[in-house]
Formats: structure tokens, C-alpha cells, sequence
């Protein structure tokens, strides 16, 4: 049996939790039964660095340059249209792929429904548009969680029969587990909170630094956020405006130097105000670090009672959750252990099974 991933992730993200989860289906999937393949010319990928693609070199680099978004779009569809392959994989919703792979099977994996849910985010974007045809399209969809489950049914009306729900498991890249010379330069503030992934919109990341700013001179921490851009000038702007320009910083990191900023952190908060999984928490449960969540969307299903929940729309109260940790090292110790025994739940092993069998079911 062989299934077929494209492009579109591989292009859009350098790193990423989509990109992280496709690489690891990729990787892991194959067995005696199942061969998978990337339709892919050249990527930046991190997760990707180590394979090797028809232009994955110099003279790629020289022939399609600043182009191998639209390289890998064309050679995508070829793949699509004229290669053999049993499914379809696509690993985003974009729908340029329908036309080539009439009468083939496609799953799609929909990681959560946000551009449905807060389209006021997303102006101009056809995201939304997009799902809503791939959806239509897909023979089978995978959910990553019970909550993304229910949106698809209660939002886009699809039949239950249609989906599957194989969460998420923990994919830090276990083969690169030594830091950089770089890395093992740097010295880490003595107590931090962490953020990390995305700061825009829903994300709520100018609401969480304007809560816990006081936190920070008062307790004489620091915030350090990773898996993100640069600050932009309006975050800057906000920070002076906070007085915390000085005790917020951003790192671009390996999954080692990842690992190491968990498990050092007093804290690490996800105050995004929809999530289809949260892969984060997860991360932070391995490293042993507490977990502070919004009470919304996936959280209480992934993190059960393995962190503390504040409530998104009163004022404060992500603030009071912070603080009560920054009092109470006993609450922060058994939070992690209670992180460590969740994590469990939720193995790489068994996504990769589940959608291995998925795969054979639908075959």
C-alpha cells in the first residue's frame, strides 16, 4: 500500500507543529504493509533536513530559488495526477489538488476549525473557504481531538461516520538531542515563565503579557517566548509600555534546547483561546514543567487535571493563576508529576498506529 503526502506544509512552514506531525507520519508510518512518499522538490524544513529531495541541494537551490513554493505546487499536481499511490494525504486544505486526484482516496487531517470559529481574525484569508472544500472532498477525515470532532459535526455538518479521532502524541525530534555549540553558550535567566508557539490573534499573547507584566517586576522573573518570529514593532511597543522590555525575550531553539527551556521554567503558559490539540502541553508534560491553561476549547480533554485553568474572560484571573504557582513550589511539583503520568495518554507510538490502521481500513 502506498500513501502520499504533498507539499503544501513542507513550504509554507521551516517549523511547526503541522509540519512536525507530517514529517513524523512520513518517517514512522511505513512498514511491511505501507510505503509513504513526499511529492516534494526542496524544502527549508527543519524536520525534513535530513531527507533527500529531487533539488534538496545547491543546485536546486540555484535553479528555483525564491520559486520553489510554486516548483513544489507543480510538482505536487504531477505526483498527484500521474504517480501510484492507494491514498492521498494532504497536509494542509488548500484545494489546487482535486482536479488531479479524481478517483483516488483522500484523508485529510483537520487540526482544528479556528478560521470558522473566529473568521474576524483571518480578513481575507481563504483558509476557511478552502476547508469547507477539502472537507467536502475527503473520503475520510482524521480529528486530533473530541473537540475538533464536535466542531466538524456541529459547524461543517459532517456525518460522524466520516471521522476519526487519533490524537496527537509527543514528536520531539529524539535523533538531535545535543544543543548547539551556540546553545550550550547561552545562559538562561535563574526563573522564567515560558511561552511558546505563535503570537497572533487568537493566541491571546498580548492579553497574557499584559496580565502577568506586574508578575514579572515583582517577582523579578523573566518571560522568555520560543517557536515564534522576532518581535514585531508593536510588541516592543507594548513591552516599553509595560515597563518589561528588559525581562521579555524571544529564542528560536532546537528541540534540545526546547526541552531544556521546560524543564527550567517555573511555568509554562498557553493562554490561546482555541486550540484543536496543543502540542505544548504535551512537550511541557515530558520535561517535567507545570502547565497553566485557558479553560477552552482541547484543554480540559488533552490536559484533564494536569494543570491550572484560568478563565479567558475575567480580568485577573490568569494573573492569579500564575501567582499562586510563583507561591507555591509544592503545587508546581505536583503538577509536573501530575504531567508526567497524562503524557501516557498520549504517545507518538500509538498515533502512528492508529493512523497506519486507518489507512489499511480504508484501503
Amino acid at each position: 500500500m502506498k500513501i502520499l503526502y504533498d507539499y503544501q506544509m513542507f513550504s509554507i512552514q521551516r517549523i511547526g507543529g503541522i509540519s512536525r506531525y507530517f514529517s513524523y507520519l512520513y518517517r514512522h508510518i511505513p512498514d511491511e504493509r505501507i510505503e509513504t512518499s513526499l511529492a516534494l522538490l526542496y524544502t527549508q524544513n527543519v524536520y525534513l533536513q535530513d531527507e533527500q529531495f529531487p533539488l534538496q541541494n545547491g543546485l536546486g537551490r540555484v535553479l528555483i530559488g525564491k520559486h520553489f513554493r510554486d516548483a513544489n505546487k507543480l510538482y505536487s499536481k504531477y505526483r498527484i495526477r500521474f504517480s501510484e499511490y492507494d491514498i492521498l494525504h494532504p497536509t494542509y486544505y488548500k484545494p489546487y489538488l482535486i482536479p488531479d486526484a479524481r478517483g483516488r482516496k483522500v484523508v485529510l487531517t483537520v487540526h482544528d476549525l479556528i478560521h470558522q470559529i473566529f473568521p474576524q481574525y483571518f480578513p481575507g484569508d481563504k483558509t476557511g473557504e478552502w476547508q469547507h472544500r477539502m472537507i467536502a472532498r475527503a473520503d475520510h477525515l482524521i480529528a486530533i481531538s473530541e473537540n475538533t470532532k464536535r466542531d466538524l459535526m456541529e459547524l461543517m455538518k459532517v456525518p460522524e461516520e466520516k471521522i476519526t479521532v487519533i490524537h496527537h502524541g509527543l514528536m520531539l525530534d529524539t535523533h538531535r538531542k545535543s544543543l548547539s555549540e551556540e546553545e550550550q553558550s547561552w545562559i538562561l535567566p535563574k526563573d522564567y515563565i515560558l511561552f511558546v508557539g505563535d503570537r497572533s490573534r487568537y493566541k491571546n499573547f498580548v492579553g497574557f503579557v499584559t496580565d502577568v507584566a506586574p508578575l514579572l517586576g515583582e517577582y523579578d522573573i523573566r518571560l522568555i517566548c520560543t517557536g515564534g518570529k522576532a518581535f514585531s514593532s508593536e510588541e516592543q511597543q507594548l513591552f516599553r509600555t509595560l515597563d518589561v522590555e528588559n525581562r521579555v525575550s524571544q529564542m528560536t531553539v532546537s528541540d534540545a534546547m526546547l526541552e531544556e527551556l521546560y524543564r527550567k521554567a517555573i511555568c509554562f503558559v498557553y493562554p490561546s483561546l482555541y486550540e484543536g490539540f496543543g502540542l505544548p502541553v504535551l512537550e511541557a508534560y515530558q520535561a517535567g514543567c507545570p502547565v497553566v491553561l485557558t479553560r477552552a476549547s482541547c484543554f480540559p480533554e488533552i490536559a484533564g487535571e494536569a494543570a491550572l485553568y484560568f478563565e479567558p474572560e475575567r480580568e485577573g484571573s490568569m494573573r492569579e493563576s500564575v501567582r499562586s504557582l510563583l507561591d507555591d513550589t509544592e503545587r508546581r511539583r505536583q503538577l509536573s508529576e501530575a504531567g508526567r503520568t497524562r503524557l501516557t495518554l498520549f504517545s507518538a507510538e500509538q498515533m502512528v498506529e492508529k493512523t497506519r490502521n486507518l489507512y489499511l481500513r480504508l484501503k
